[in-house]
């Protein structure tokens, strides 16, 4: 048997200097050094789990809802308060503005987007409940 484990996530972005920032602010991330620095950010996400900024030219993107990257935290109402103070919007499931899902298990959930449209899941079921 093989075990796996995540290692990075790696997103191409349109402007490096505008994606860096947004994600170092929102998710408070850690720089880490790269072999690759030209066109590149890495940033420490969570462990050894890394997020790595890719500068390339992006054709019009859209991506669907439901194919996102997830956080989970520790304190949902900081979270939220971060994005408002940031003004970056954010939704439920269903695309209701500036409203929280609530799932079946118990579990609080948003969704937003990034400067190129990834979107993002953020719950609090750190730990999980």
């Amino acid at each position: 048997m093989i075990d796996f484990k995540l290692d990075h996530v790696a997103l191409y972005v349109s402007d490096l200097e505008v994606s860096a920032a947004f994600y170092k602010s929102l998710f408070q991330l850690e720089p880490i050094p790269n072999p690759f620095p030209k066109g590149k950010r890495w940033f420490k996400l969570s462990g050894q789990i890394q997020l790595h900024l890719i500068e390339n030219e992006m054709n019009s993107l859209r991506v669907p809802e439901r194919s996102h990257i997830c956080f989970s935290v520790s304190s949902f109402e900081l979270f939220i308060h971060e994005l408002n103070k940031l003004k970056i919007p954010f939704s439920d499931f269903d695309g209701n503005s500036a409203q929280i899902k609530l799932r079946p298990d118990g579990i609080r959930q948003i969704y937003f987007q990034d400067p190129d449209g990834y979107w993002w899941e953020v719950n609090d079921g750190f730990p999980l409940k």
